[in-house]
C-alpha cells in the first residue's frame, strides 16, 4: 500500500477479527495474549505486526475505534494508526 500511494496515506484502519477463518488476524491473537498477562490494550496494540509495520512509515498514533469481548478475549477490534 506505501509503495503504491506513498505520502496519500493519511490513516490506516486495522479491522482484526477473531474466528472468521479468511479474516482471521495474528493482530488480534497478539492483543489478547499481551493484556491477558496485564498489558494495557493500548501498549498491547504498539506491539502488533500491523502497528509495527505502519510505524515504520512514520503512523505512531493509535487508537482503538470499536472493541467487542473483553481484555484477553477479544473477538473483534478495530484499531486507527495515523501519523
Amino acid at each position: 500500500m506505501m509503495i503504491a500511494f506513498g505520502d496519500d496515506v493519511q490513516r490506516v484502519l486495522g479491522i482484526w477479527r477473531k474466528g472468521a477463518q479468511k479474516a482471521q488476524s495474528v493482530n488480534i491473537d497478539q492483543v489478547n495474549k499481551l493484556t491477558s498477562e496485564g498489558r494495557a490494550v493500548d501498549e498491547a496494540i504498539r506491539e502488533t505486526w500491523t502497528y509495527k509495520r505502519a510505524a515504520e512509515f512514520g503512523f505512531t498514533k493509535a487508537k482503538l475505534v470499536q472493541s467487542e469481548g473483553q481484555i484477553g478475549a477479544f473477538t473483534s477490534l478495530d484499531v486507527l494508526i495515523e501519523r
